[in-house]
């Protein structure tokens, strides 16, 4: 007998930065590391389209994301050459103008708790 699935929840929340950068906010998942694959979030999704430059924390490009409809992929590479595991905090913070994305993997501390309004803060 298969054991019962639970899906889970990967996205965690998103939101608009003060200078107008998006910012969403995952946990990781098996699926996501494997595939190089996320969601993005309906909202966002017009603001989202076509390719971005994806960039480190330390700003050096690692590779490209692309976006179409409701999805983006290319984060793959990042992970087999950097790693990233299930469980661990995923931060894309997408700049409109220069058509770039810095990612950041690590632990909570990557966004601070839910606020008052129900929704993540990024920790600046």
């Amino acid at each position: 007998m298969l054991a019962k699935r639970r899906p889970s929840k990967v996205l965690l929340d998103y939101g608009w930065t003060d200078d107008r950068k998006i910012w969403v906010a995952y946990k990781l998942s098996r699926g996501i590391i494997n595939s190089g694959v996320i969601g993005i979030p309906s909202p966002m999704a017009s603001f989202l389209q076509g390719e971005f430059v994806l960039r480190d924390e330390g700003g050096s490009r690692v590779g490209t994301i692309v976006s179409k409809k409701s999805q983006a992929w290319g984060l793959g590479p990042f992970f087999r050459r950097r790693g990233g595991e299930v469980g661990d905090f995923l931060l894309l913070v997408f700049n409109l103008e220069a058509r770039d994305a810095q990612l950041a993997v690590g632990d909570e501390s990557l966004v601070e708790g839910p606020q008052d309004d129900g929704q993540l803060q990024l920790k600046t």
